[in-house]
């Protein structure tokens, strides 16, 4: 191994870029509440079910911008939030993107069998 080589071996990077977009198999729709969606699905590659959570509000972004924006924001925070917690009696936060072009985001989380809250 030359001089050069092992210098960069050796050489933390500033940054990593992951740039290949992983993609998930959607199982089914799980509900909607006021400002999102929950979907399942299955990574081939972990072999493993998520769900993921959408940020899609109940109107338009053009009907309400700054309530929009406002609730996009609390979407990030509920992002930041949850991946800092861990609870057996919380969902785990895996992952999240976020598409300000688009307007909203997705919080990728653990997929946990059971009864949903109103049957419960």
């Amino acid at each position: 191994m030359d001089q050069e080589t092992a210098q960069t071996d050796t050489e933390l990077p500033t940054t990593i870029e992951f740039n290949r977009a992983k993609k998930y198999k959607a199982i089914k729709w799980l509900g909607s509440g006021a400002c999102g969606t929950t979907v399942q699905l299955y990574d081939e590659a972990t072999q493993c079910e998520f769900v993921a959570k959408k940020f899609r509000p109940f109107f338009k972004k053009t009907e309400n911008p700054e309530l929009h924006a406002s609730l996009l924001n609390r979407f990030h925070d509920e992002a930041r939030m949850l991946f800092k917690l861990s609870h057996p009696r919380i969902v785990r936060v895996y992952d999240f993107h976020s598409y300000p072009e688009h307007h909203t985001a997705f919080i990728i989380m653990e997929m946990i069998e059971g009864e949903d809250i109103l049957t419960y």
